[in-house]
């Protein structure tokens, strides 16, 4: 008898794949050791019409998770409300908030400045009220003030 090998590839959404990324203390899926998969019954049946042995949430199947998220998000743009005080970066991919450093951040009044202290030309942060992430987590909003 031949024997058959049936591969499923599943594509995750936009929308699942911020949602999982949103789940930083877990770190699902980001090594071996947090990436797991369970299923029900119900998730697939062969050519007879026989359902799937189910693989329950207390003993998952280590998934393997060879294909590491490699591309680094990119900042695509940035948006000052003066009024509010906030400033909201976009980026290419959901990013994670609390990994946000504060002091790697630079506010400037040209594309390209020259350092000059004494000209005012650029301002790094040193202080924030509060850093939150939205549009499934592809926005850092940084509040520059508490008013």
């Amino acid at each position: 008898s031949q024997a058959y090998s049936i591969v499923v590839n599943v594509s995750i959404t936009y929308s699942d794949l911020a949602a999982i990324r949103q789940l930083d203390q877990y770190m699902l899926l980001t090594t071996n050791a947090t990436a797991f998969v369970s299923v029900s019954s119900n998730t697939i049946r062969d050519m007879a019409g026989n359902p799937l042995v189910p693989i329950t949430l207390t003993s998952a199947l280590n998934v393997d998770n060879d294909a590491a998220d490699l591309n680094p998000p990119v900042l695509q743009s940035a948006v000052l409300d003066r009024n509010l005080g906030v400033l909201s970066l976009l980026f290419s991919e959901p990013i994670l908030a609390g990994t946000y450093q504060k002091t790697f951040l630079t506010l400037q009044s040209g594309a390209s400045v020259n350092f000059n202290v004494t000209l005012g030309s650029f301002y790094t942060l040193t202080d924030l009220s509060n850093v939150t992430t939205s549009g499934g987590g592809s926005t850092l909003v940084i509040t520059l003030t508490t008013q």
